[in-house]
């Protein structure tokens, strides 16, 4: 274990910890989400040691909501993922200065295809 993100947690007598997963390879470093008591679910970033695991990006803009990071892929030099607040499309350079949405609108699984990415949103998203 590189970090104890979220020690102690138990609900009913069981361990549940942080619940990492969707993890995601970039610049040297894995991406994937994690769960605290007091962030939810949010984007974090490990290089393989304890002090260079951390949250990377708080992706809520709502208070209460998770931002859930899912749907990484690599394009254009660029790490691209979907945000469950708002299913907003973001894309990141590797820092968190770097890290925004770039859809102001619901985007749905991303994908790339024949060196393009390609996203899907539903009109109805649009209104």
């Amino acid at each position: 274990m590189l970090r104890d993100i979220q020690p102690g947690t138990t609900f009913n007598g069981f361990a549940y910890g942080s619940q990492p997963r969707y993890f995601f390879g970039f610049q040297n470093k894995v991406f994937f989400n994690a769960k605290t008591d007091t962030t939810n679910t949010q984007l974090w970033v490990t290089d393989g040691t304890k002090l260079g695991t951390y949250q990377f990006k708080n992706l809520v803009t709502t208070a209460g909501s998770a931002g859930s990071p899912i749907d990484f892929v690599e394009w254009n030099g660029a790490m691209w993922f979907q945000g469950l607040e708002g299913r907003k499309l973001w894309k990141s350079d590797g820092t968190p200065q770097g890290t925004a949405p770039f859809t102001l609108f619901p985007a749905g699984n991303s994908r790339i295809w024949n060196n393009a990415l390609y996203f899907i949103s539903s009109p109805s998203s649009l209104a």
